[in-house]
């Protein structure tokens, strides 16, 4: 039985913090969602246009560029706390 959706979790949780929404919660719009979900369709899909990366990769990838999302959003969350 194929279940649809199963294990989109991390990607709906990914599209939201990249579109802006704060981990820690807080004021989040869903234009800065959709605009998250672009991005992390633009990158699967420049990653399938280069063709020697397979879909783990581009799981790495998508990770790692949420990773940046969220190390940018702490420290400008520090910044404006400092200020």
């Amino acid at each position: 039985m194929t279940i649809l959706g199963d294990g989109m979790e991390l990607d709906a949780i990914s599209a939201v913090v990249i579109g802006g929404t704060l981990l820690t919660g807080g004021l989040g719009y869903v234009s800065g969602s959709l605009v998250g979900v672009l991005l992390l369709k633009v990158i699967q899909n420049v990653i399938n246009q280069i063709g020697s990366l397979d879909s783990s990769h581009q799981q790495v990838v998508s990770g790692g560029f949420l990773a940046v999302v969220v190390i940018a959003q702490t420290w400008l969350g520090r910044r404006r706390q400092l200020m």
